[in-house]
Order: C-alpha cells, then structure tokens, then sequence
C-alpha cells in the first residue's frame, strides 16, 4: 500500500528562565546562604546586583545548583568591570562566559555531570559587578517519526 513519513528535525527554541532571581532582586550578606543565591568571602547581593569589591582571597561568587546534567544552556549576563575576571560556568564543568571589561555577554555550552550548580565566580582581582543574568535551557531537536499507511486511514 501506500505509505509515507514524516520527519520532525526542526529545534524546539529556548526552554523557560531558571536562573531564579536572575534580577538580584532579594539581597544577601556576604558568605551567606539566601532565599535564591548562596554568596561566598567577600561578595554580596545588594541593590540588584551580585557585588565584588576585589579583596576576595581567590575565585569567588555566587551560585545556585539549577543546572541539569548533560544540557545545553544559553546564559547572558551584564557585567561592570573596573579589575579582574568574571565567568560564568558549572561548577568544576563548563564555562558559558568569561570576561574581563563591562558589557552584555551571551554564552553557551553543555554541562557534563560533575555539578548542578550554576557559578558566577570572579577572580581575586575581579572588582565590580553583575545583573541581569539568564539561564535556560536549549531544547533539543525532536527526531521522532510517523508512517501513514493509505489502507489504514478512514475517512
């Protein structure tokens, strides 16, 4: 009889926000663990905005475990730099971004499965700070497929 298939290769898009509090809305002290965001040392959330003074003693940020294991994310973060570096990655895995002078960055990767932690860290220089962060997940491509058989169908 007659058949025919069907191939649905086409990307879903974008998945929802999960950057919780990607505004820096809710505040949090120094070395605190928050509502949204836990801050490590020296770096605090404060007037919506994670705030680095540059006098951490080695890598330091804020982070919150959103990440799933083996997905790719899109992640953009506006960054004032006055010193130093400023990523954002998986803890001990992949680093969506990574700058040194203020602007609007967009990065992208795949984590592995060593974290589900979501990490903004800037370096022992880094002095300055972020807003407006987003993570959300890239929708993989659907590859399913359907027969249609011509005998089978009524009509």
């Amino acid at each position: 009889g007659q058949q025919s298939f069907v191939l649905d290769g086409s990307n879903t898009g974008l998945g929802s926000e999960i950057a919780v509090d990607g505004g820096f809305d809710t505040d949090v002290a120094i070395d605190t663990a928050g509502t949204y965001w836990e801050t490590e040392e020296t770096v605090a959330i404060s007037d919506g905005a994670g705030v680095w003074d540059g006098s951490q003693s080695g890598p330091k940020g804020v982070f919150q475990a959103i990440l799933a294991h083996n997905t790719t994310y899109k992640v953009t973060m506006t960054v004032t730099a006055s010193a130093g570096t400023i990523s954002a990655a998986q803890s001990s895995g992949v680093v969506f971004i990574s700058e040194t002078s203020s602007g609007t960055y967009t990065g992208y990767g795949t984590t592995g499965t060593s974290s589900t932690l979501f990490y903004i860290s800037g370096n022992a220089a880094f002095a300055g700070t972020v807003t407006d962060v987003s993570v959300k997940p890239i929708n993989a491509k659907n590859h399913a497929t359907t027969v249609f058989y011509g005998e089978d169908l009524d009509c």
